[in-house]
């Protein structure tokens, strides 16, 4: 259940810093973060360590602390998110100059909260200096205000004029007029909210940075789809020209914001409207979409592309085990698996060749297994006989025995003893490299069943526009 607190502040803060005495009316929720290695976060980019009503902890991986925009640094967005929904404040407040805390400068802003930009003057004077860009620069104006404290920086003013600045007295009472100020509608969903609630953008970059290899040499990149655009910000860092399409308002200006060039339209009225692209990314789309709509996405596709163009489909292959029940119905819009065989099919008829296929290349192997295990080999009944008692002997035997040695008589029995207990000992050892070639076998046909998990989620398929072809209508 979601605790009322339409009058609150959130405040996110490195670790170490003082709590802020903000003095304020309302309620105070702290997103508290320390930067770890990777090693000691894991594969997200960050994780909670502890939470309370009032106070959560989070570890974030130590290459979201640099100063710089895109996507790469956004790794408190994902817990961040979730507290706005969870706390519902009407202000934010944000301490520290690093990248992962001022992106969400914009993750605020689709909330429509004011922030409160509470950095050191001289931190601010640095980066203002070094890291002019127009990400920062945008950071600022979204902000409500910034804080100082001993003067006003000159760079500030110099650099964002427009810029809104208060002294640090002036705090509780600017958040106090904020939280009077911001309408206290109830939240409704939106796929902007999936989007940064349930993406780990530095993750994403990570998964999806071999794709941007596929467009080398293009000079004019179409992303179907976009999103915020974590692939376009990829292929920038390849020098590949590119732009984006994205039918959300809020996650197309959350992208504009970096700089990113993104139109928001619908993805297939865009395709039937413009074309002369030399390579088209449309990932994670299709599965949005029926069967129908599949068809006309198809032949947009095939008809934006100019001949000789690339065209990469990323979307999620229905024989992976972990994609079917892991991740394909978290998101709330995806409609149906579509096999890679039959989305290449389609591609055909709109007279694009197949170039390579993630599908063909790591082909899925199908190991059958019974229910029930295969019984091991039983163990042998071996008899057990009981040794002959040494009886009978002579007066000469006993008299050998006397003198602490063996009489002949009774060394031929403990040879034969030791003859029965040889074959013994062979019958068990042949029983346990049975057993232990059973268990080998059983232990090989598990692995090979468990590699089924190490399927790809998604499939990638990479098709190319023939110079000579004319495509279907």
């Amino acid at each position: 259940m979601i605790e009322d607190r339409t009058s609150g502040v959130i405040i996110v803060q490195r670790e170490g810093h003082d709590d802020l005495q903000l003095g304020v009316s309302g309620s105070v929720m702290v997103i508290q973060y320390q930067f770890l290695p990777p090693a000691d976060v894991g594969v997200v980019s960050a994780r909670v360590l502890t939470q309370s009503p009032d106070r959560v902890t989070c570890a974030v991986r130590d290459d979201c602390a640099g100063l710089s925009g895109g996507f790469r640094l956004n790794g408190l967005n994902r817990i961040f998110t979730r507290e706005l929904i969870r706390y519902r404040p009407r202000a934010v407040v944000l301490r520290g100059m690093h990248g992962c805390v001022l992106s969400l400068v914009r993750v605020a802003a689709l909330f429509r909260l004011p922030v409160l930009l509470d950095v050191p003057g001289a931190d601010l004077e640095t980066a203002l200096n070094v890291a002019s860009s127009p990400w920062l620069l945008d950071c600022i104006r979204q902000s409500a205000a910034v804080v100082y404290r001993d003067s006003l920086p000159p760079m500030l003013t110099s650099a964002v004029p427009d810029a809104r600045h208060i002294h640090a007295s002036q705090i509780a009472t600017f958040l106090d007029e904020a939280i009077v100020s911001v309408s206290g509608d109830s939240l409704a969903f939106d796929y902007s909210l999936y989007e940064f609630l349930q993406r780990d953008e530095p993750l994403l970059m990570h998964m999806q940075a071999p794709h941007a290899k596929l467009f080398s040499g293009c000079q004019n990149v179409l992303d179907v789809g976009c999103g915020a655009g974590l692939f376009l910000q990829l292929l920038e860092e390849e020098g590949i020209p590119a732009s984006g399409v994205e039918r959300n308002e809020a996650i197309a200006e959350y992208g504009r914001a970096t700089g990113l060039p993104i139109t928001t339209a619908d993805a297939l009225d865009f395709l039937d409207q413009n074309d002369g692209y030399d390579g088209i990314y449309c990932s994670h789309f299709v599965e949005h979409l029926p069967m129908e709509a599949l068809e006309r996405l198809m032949r947009g596709l095939a008809s934006a592309l100019l001949p000789g163009g690339v065209l990469v489909l990323v979307f999620p292959d229905p024989e992976s085990i972990r994609s079917q029940l892991l991740g394909f119905w978290r998101d709330p819009e995806h409609v149906r698996f579509y096999h890679p065989e039959l989305v290449e099919t389609l591609a055909i008829v709109h007279g694009l060749e197949p170039e390579w296929s993630s599908y063909d290349d790591q082909p899925h192997e199908v190991v059958p297994f019974a229910l029930a295990p295969t019984p091991l080999p039983a163990a042998p009944a071996v008899a057990v006989t009981a040794p002959a008692e040494l009886t009978g002997r002579s007066w000469w035997d006993r008299f050998i025995a006397r003198l602490g040695a063996v009489p002949r008589s009774d060394n031929a029995a403990l040879e034969t003893r030791l003859r029965a207990m040889e074959e013994r000992v062979a019958i068990l050892v042949e029983h346990s490299q049975e057993t232990s070639a059973a268990l080998d076998e059983r232990t090989r046909q598990l692995w090979a069943v468990n590699r089924t998990w190490a399927w790809q989620d998604n499939a990638v398929l990479k098709f190319r526009k023939p110079a000579s072809r004319t495509v279907s209508s």
